[in-house]
């Protein structure tokens, strides 16, 4: 994958190969093997299918200890770096997922998250916030990229993460999340193009569950959903403090409900109860200011 770390590629595609990276290390760690020098060269790309090569330094740890360091500095843990210093350092499966981390950041950005080595070893831990990296990707490579080896996530805990997750590109969007049978399914974001964005539950394709919908005029729902509608028991705010609490019924409001109006310079906040049929209202008491 040298030569592809020069070229962007489709988020969907880059999905499908951080898969099947994972996969191809999570045997590996099955069976206690430790690869030891996760880089894009030896990954190998054919007929768009991933496979890991360059086992030369791997090493079975039921077996053999780890007794030398080896890989490429830059692709290389902080505690395999500081294992160059000091052998006494225990060294585990966790330096090949840091290293996955350093691989998936570089094939979305084509640059590295550190520029050297020195870089890595004086790593204060702080997360990755770059705009480019679609938000899946980064809460992954940041839970990669973590400096503890203990706190790191494991490639266990990173198939479970990625086995039924993809990204799609869509007309009008861009789905990030769970995938079963074709369609979201669990937990995604959906990134609109006029910059709406649902970030929650989903069954069959639908939003379905509990999930938060970004308007881009800075609305929010907060709430249940049945078959893309708000239906159940939710919450609205806008901008300018204003708020409404209660339950909708095929995505209009239908219940009893709390209308909360903006605080005001005393820090008091005015309210109405108010009953709803259908999205109309059918009765409402406003009540005294309060704090």
């Amino acid at each position: 994958m040298k030569k592809i770390t020069k070229t962007k590629f489709s988020i969907d595609q880059l999905s499908q190969w951080f898969k099947e990276i994972t996969l191809g290390i999570e045997y590996l760690h099955s069976k206690n093997v430790i690869h030891r020098d996760i880089k894009p060269s030896n990954i190998l790309l054919k007929n768009n299918q991933i496979k890991l090569s360059d086992l030369g330094l791997a090493k079975h740890l039921e077996k053999e200890n780890v007794k030398t360091w080896s890989g490429t500095p830059i692709y290389m843990s902080p505690e395999m770096l500081k294992f160059r210093l000091n052998n006494k350092i225990n060294v585990t499966l966790q330096t090949d997922v840091w290293s996955i981390g350093i691989v998936i950041y570089e094939l979305i950005t084509l640059k590295r998250p550190f520029k050297n080595e020195e870089e890595i070893q004086a790593l204060n831990q702080s997360e990755i916030k770059d705009d480019s990296i679609p938000d899946l990707f980064k809460e992954l490579i940041n839970k990669m990229l973590v400096k503890n080896p203990d706190k790191r996530i494991n490639s266990f805990e990173l198939k479970k993460k990625m086995i039924n997750w993809v990204i799609k590109i869509y007309s009008n969007g861009r789905y990030e999340g769970d995938w079963l049978n074709g369609k979201a399914n669990g937990v995604g974001v959906y990134y609109f193009l006029n910059d709406d964005k649902y970030d929650g539950n989903w069954l069959d394709g639908k939003m379905n569950g509990i999930g938060i919908y970004h308007y881009a005029n800075g609305n929010k729902f907060s709430g249940y959903w049945l078959n893309n509608k708000r239906h159940g028991h939710g919450i609205v705010e806008n901008l300018k403090g204003e708020k409404f609490v209660g339950t909708w019924k095929n995505n209009l409001k239908h219940g009893k409900g709390i209308f909360y109006f903006a605080k005001d310079i005393n820090n008091n906040v005015e309210y109405v109860i108010q009953n709803w049929k259908n999205g109309k209202i059918i009765k409402k008491t406003k009540k005294s200011k309060a704090k």
